[in-house]
């Protein structure tokens, strides 16, 4: 099992529109093959920091998750609107 974290630091201004396209994708992202979990989550109203948790059944279906038409349009569309680079963690969980 692969587990992403992603801290999140869209623009104050963009913060909503984030949200709403994270939202949006989301419903494709769910119905891939080997998605166990893809959530975004948000500190409080007030803080433009966010945090998406991501749960995958191998690398391979997180690669071909990253490979998508519709994440690849996400993030073309959303890198503008960031404070600075995403940053990502991945993890192999070994049961």
């Amino acid at each position: 099992m692969i587990i992403v974290t992603v801290d999140c630091h869209p623009k104050k201004e963009h913060k909503e529109s984030y949200l709403n396209t994270f939202n949006e994708v989301s419903k494709t992202v769910h119905n891939e093959e080997g998605c166990i979990r893809y959530e975004i989550f948000q500190k409080d109203a007030d803080s433009p920091n966010l945090f998406i948790f991501e749960k995958w059944e191998s690398q391979e279906t997180l690669d071909a998750h990253i490979a998508t038409p519709h994440m690849n349009a996400f993030f073309e569309k959303t890198n503008p609107w960031l404070e600075k680079e995403l940053e990502i963690n991945v993890f192999d969980v070994k049961s």
